[in-house]
């Protein structure tokens, strides 16, 4: 998959990666696109950008584009008890926040 996340080195620094077992997530940015893949057993996560992202566009023939996707950064969070989380923070305002209507037990609400 690091191929994907256009690494450069991708196989030699995936063959790092493989050799330890301790690494559960890497994190970079930015890339002006968040992105989300693996590095051998590792997770990898870009961040966005604060400014214009990159088009999405899985042809490599294609020129690069900008767009103009709502400006973000990514916070990490981790705890003993949780582990590592990652949220997309968008920089501009937006509607809400408006009262949920999910049941309380239900295990996917938010916290």
């Amino acid at each position: 998959m690091s191929r994907y996340l256009n690494l450069t080195d991708s196989d030699e620094f995936a063959a790092i990666i493989a050799t330890h077992h301790q690494v559960e997530r890497i994190v970079c940015g930015h890339h002006h696109r968040s992105i989300v893949g693996r590095v051998d057993h590792a997770v990898a996560i870009i961040a966005p950008s604060v400014a214009h992202q990159w088009a999405l566009d899985f042809d490599p023939k294609a020129p690069a584009a900008l767009v103009f996707e709502p400006p973000a950064f990514m916070l990490h969070r981790w705890s003993a008890t949780d582990g590592m989380s990652s949220h997309v923070i968008y920089v501009e305002s937006y509607l809400g926040p408006f009262p949920g209507l999910t049941d309380p037990e239900y295990p996917g609400r938010p916290l």
